[in-house]
């Protein structure tokens, strides 16, 4: 898994070409949809309180597909950090603890998104 803080939040390149192409406060409509969409995904994957999490079943092919539904939107608006923790998320075999971490690195994208609308 790369670094995650070397990451970029942005492609600096691709978001100047979105902002130009749509306008900067378009631009910031549609990244704000982004991170209700990430809470979205995260609700599924919390484990309830009080519930054992080891008879918790992460099944594979669901996070493989929620997880490439969001590098694919990351990646459309030029959220580098997120489209590169969707990727990892993807992944075939992750333990228990690669996905508390990509999980919370996700929540950590969230933060950041939101920052970003609000420059």
């Amino acid at each position: 898994m790369q670094n995650f803080d070397a990451l970029p939040v942005q492609d600096l390149e691709k978001t100047e070409s979105l902002v130009q192409a749509l306008g900067e406060e378009r631009y910031l409509d549609l990244i704000s949809l982004v991170p209700p969409e990430v809470e979205k995904i995260l609700e599924r994957y919390r484990v309830p309180e009080g519930t054992d999490s080891s008879i918790l079943e992460f099944v594979g092919p669901d996070r493989r597909r929620d997880a490439h539904t969001l590098k694919g939107l990351a990646g459309n608006y030029g959220l580098s950090r997120l489209e590169h923790t969707a990727k990892a998320l993807e992944a075939e075999n992750l333990s228990d603890e690669e996905l508390d971490l990509l999980l919370g690195r996700l929540q950590t994208c969230v933060a950041e998104i939101i920052t970003i609308g609000n420059k």
